[in-house]
């Protein structure tokens, strides 16, 4: 539900995610979980302030690693807090990897980090990540999920037609993804497929009314100014207005 485009069913996880934290206060997962609620309760727009939602989802993670030190995920959605809304890409890498040392299966630990190295202008271990995530979650019911952040890893290491065969299948399972839709819209543009790029900028348009490339760079986490102004002019060839 967390996951899901629907707002009310979007509020409606939290709920389940704080009555599990009160049945099972030591058990690290819920409170990990709920941690990334507060993470895509910013990235969705949903807040204007982020501030304290940092301190939310910190506190959270904090509290799921006392109950268990090496819980992957916990240290995995740690490093998510510090990608998203803190924007402290070595403090993210730190706990991924720790993740990774307490359980190299540790698939979502894969995932971030192929955010951070795309953010690091490391597009091919970007990437290398991202599919490393995909083989070992093969089935997983948030696969869209890792299709989509594996789609922004292969715009990273230069891959179009790659990250528009995950964009493609990403949609599948949730058609208003955002992100996805604007990888997916940089993609067309970069192998000059402009027509189909500005079909998918209609769907942007009618879900983000406001999007603009000035916004669109502001909202962006820290990292490769390259990448960034990369997707920034993708996104104005296919028909995003500046500001």
């Amino acid at each position: 539900m967390m996951h899901r485009s629907s707002l009310a069913e979007f509020r409606r996880s939290r709920e389940f995610l704080e009555a599990l934290v009160e049945r099972y206060p030591l058990a690290p997962e819920p409170r990990a979980w709920l941690a990334k609620w507060y993470v895509l309760r910013v990235t969705r727009g949903l807040v204007a302030a982020e501030a304290g939602e940092i301190d939310r989802a910190l506190e959270q993670t904090r509290r799921a690693l006392d109950a268990s030190p090496d819980c992957s995920l916990a240290l995995a959605i740690k490093g998510f807090v510090h990608i998203h809304i803190s924007r402290d890409l070595a403090s993210a890498e730190t706990r991924l990897d720790e993740a990774l040392a307490a359980n190299p299966n540790e698939s979502l630990a894969w995932l971030f980090n192929s955010v951070v190295h795309g953010l690091l202008d490391c597009g091919a271990e970007a990437l290398r990540h991202a599919e490393e995530a995909l083989r070992l979650s093969p089935v997983d019911p948030l696969h869209h999920y890792y299709d989509a952040l594996a789609t922004t890893a292969a715009l990273a290491a230069n891959k179009p037609d790659r990250a528009i065969e995950l964009a493609t299948r990403a949609l599948r399972g949730n058609r208003e993804h955002l992100p996805t839709l604007r990888a997916l819209t940089i993609a067309l543009a970069e192998i000059g497929r402009l027509e189909e790029a500005a079909l998918v900028v209609k769907r942007i348009i009618k879900l983000s009314p406001g999007l603009t490339i000035e916004n669109y760079l502001a909202g962006s986490p820290r990292g490769s100014r390259a990448f960034r102004e990369k997707c920034a002019q993708g996104l104005a060839r296919a028909g995003i207005p500046l500001r």
